[in-house]
């Protein structure tokens, strides 16, 4: 798929119920193409694999959530020693 995406994230309107979420916007088109849902403190980090295939985000509460496209998680890391601040793959 030749279609260019980038990850912006913030709280939905009922915060308290989706906690934060991360969307998934398709640049040519300017729509929402997911909705990625996890986390429940400030996201501080996203990123992109290479090839599209997974999305990862990084919080302010120690955790980390690496998706699948689909949106599906692979892993939620919820240990880690500090905040995220940046992320590679």
């Amino acid at each position: 798929d030749d279609q260019k995406r980038i990850l912006v994230s913030g709280f939905s309107l009922d915060a308290e119920t989706n906690g934060i979420l991360v969307y998934v916007i398709n640049i040519q088109s300017g729509q929402v193409e997911k909705v990625l849902k996890g986390h429940t403190g400030t996201v501080t980090a996203l990123g992109v694999s290479r090839n599209d295939d997974f999305f990862a985000s990084g919080s302010f509460n120690k955790s980390m959530i690496v998706y699948r496209r689909d949106g599906s998680i692979i892993q939620h890391v919820k240990t880690l020693k500090g905040g995220v601040d940046s992320i590679q793959f």
